[in-house]
């Protein structure tokens, strides 16, 4: 048992850095796309004058706001779902490795105790087989509570976070962008907007939520092989 969830958590870290890494190259294509594209609009406006000029913009400000807006949110928000849907996958299969080999006590998902999405459902009917609360053990919790809340609204509303529909993710995000280091904020039109160092959050919450896991595993199976 202790050697296939090892295996299956270093295949999802390595995975969560393959994630980081592409992230970043696709940034960075992005910005030198616009980079180009914005030199090259603003030398040809500089050969015309006055409404000339300001048309050239307007023809060209669609392909502008893809690279700058569109593109880098598509980006941001892939990586958004890719990173969840690779941790469920892997707690998943991580749930059914204790059912099938191990005597531990895990509960079914349908549990009225489990509250939350099935991936915080899954956590928490592993770690309360081994008497764990993950509110209170796992540091990143709270964090994955609100990366699941934005990626279903990512789904499901086209990222839009009205503060009377979703009071409690609105004023959360809103906290987050008067910090220093703030990885995401809201449009006027209360549109989500998914900084450059969104995916690193992410990625790092769901890397560390599952590492905390698997070592709270090891840790109670540990404690009962130790001699009394």
């Amino acid at each position: 048992m202790n050697f296939s969830i090892r295996i299956l958590q270093t295949n999802a870290n390595s995975q969560f850095d393959l994630l980081k890494i592409y992230s970043k190259d696709m940034e960075e294509s992005i910005k030198s796309q616009a980079t180009l594209f914005a030199n090259r609009v603003t030398e040809l406006a500089a050969k015309y004058e006055g409404e000339d000029q300001a048309m050239v913009w307007d023809e060209n400000r669609e392909r502008y706001f893809q690279l700058h807006s569109t593109y880098p949110n598509l980006l941001r928000s892939s990586i958004l779902s890719s990173a969840l849907t690779e941790l469920e996958m892997v707690i998943g299969k991580i749930r059914n490795e204790l059912i099938e080999n191990t005597d531990l006590n895990i509960v079914s998902l349908q549990n009225k105790q489990l509250k939350g999405a099935e991936l915080q459902k899954a956590i928490q009917s592993i770690l309360n087989a081994i008497s764990v609360n993950p509110r209170l053990k796992l540091e990143f919790w709270r964090q994955l509570q609100f990366i699941i809340e934005v990626r279903n609204r990512v789904i499901h509303s086209g990222g839009q976070i009205h503060p009377v529909d979703y009071k409690d993710l609105y004023i959360t995000i809103m906290a987050i962008e008067d910090m220093n280091d703030k990885h995401i904020g809201l449009s006027y039109y209360h549109e989500v907007e998914l900084l450059e160092n969104f995916p690193t959050f992410v990625l790092d919450v769901c890397n560390s939520v599952l590492n905390q896991t698997v070592e709270e595993l090891f840790k109670y199976q540990d404690k009962k092989r130790a001699p009394e």
